[in-house]
């Protein structure tokens, strides 16, 4: 029964660890569309599958690692030293997003999701704190680039970014852009006909030019492409208006504050 229960063990560290890697790939992929300034849209259903994928091969590593009984079979046993390394870098965390929330954005969380945002960094620090007290603790403390690039990929700060680009790939896979709301006239000195156009500040933009925006990267795009400044057509679900461009350095713009709204993806 002990065996049993080590490679369970085994399995489920295993399955942590590659499912810090599958959220590592998706937080890359999302990286690479950010700096090329496009949108990521993936099915939920892909995400889930792909994560299922990576938490089967991770699970079976667990328990291959634990088999073969060298120093990396002790990144997947459940030790006190990993337990407790793992539960104080989670806490230090935990701690440092409770006082961030509460004191910069006024949003004082309860007992609950605490609870819960400790659970999920424990989930994610593991790996971390697993492979510290592996290679980097104690006499068996060797040099080795492949190791050092794991703390580097591994390390907490670098977990967190991954982890909330990971959530934007998630939020994108459930919500997608369906609209732009005009939620304002910017205040200088090139829209002031713009201000006396009346709008009401809840309106949705449609079109520009009969080319219609579903995003604020079409809005953007279309008013980057312009040659020059000129008189452009808004059609919104309200009315019609014609707002003339203006350029500030190298950008175009045309004076309106916008905001995206979006939709639940229907599969």
């Amino acid at each position: 029964m002990k065996k049993f229960f080590k490679k369970l063990a085994a399995g489920i560290i295993g399955a942590d660890v590659f499912l810090v890697i599958g959220i590592l790939v998706f937080a890359l992929i999302k990286l690479a569309y950010i700096l090329l300034r496009k949108d990521l849209l993936i099915s939920k259903y892909n995400i889930g599958v792909v994560i299922a994928i990576f938490l089967v091969l991770g699970f079976f590593y667990g328990l291959r690692s634990l088999k073969k009984r060298n120093i990396n079979s002790k990144m997947f046993k459940l030790n006190w030293v990993n337990f407790w390394m793992t539960i104080m870098t989670s806490l230090v965390f935990s701690l440092g997003a409770y006082i961030i929330l509460r004191e910069g954005f006024n949003n004082d969380i309860g007992i609950r999701s605490f609870i819960g945002m400790a659970l999920m960094l424990i989930l994610l620090m593991y790996p971390f704190c697993a492979l510290t007290s592996t290679y980097f603790i104690g006499k068996r403390f060797k040099k080795n680039s492949k190791r050092t690039i794991l703390m580097i990929l591994f390390n907490p700060v670098f977990i967190m970014i991954y982890f909330w680009l990971f959530t934007i790939v998630v939020y994108n896979s459930i919500y997608v852009p369906c609209g732009v709301a005009i939620v304002g006239v910017d205040n200088n000195k090139y829209t002031a006909n713009t201000k006396s156009l009346g709008f009401s500040f809840a309106e949705t933009l449609l079109k520009i030019d009969d080319k219609e925006m579903n995003s604020l990267n079409d809005v953007r795009a279309y008013i980057n492409s312009l040659e020059t400044t000129k008189e452009v057509v808004v059609e919104t679900d309200k009315s019609i208006y014609y707002i003339k461009t203006y350029n500030i350095g190298s950008n175009r713009f045309m004076g309106l504050l916008l905001s995206q709204a979006y939709c639940e993806r229907q599969y």
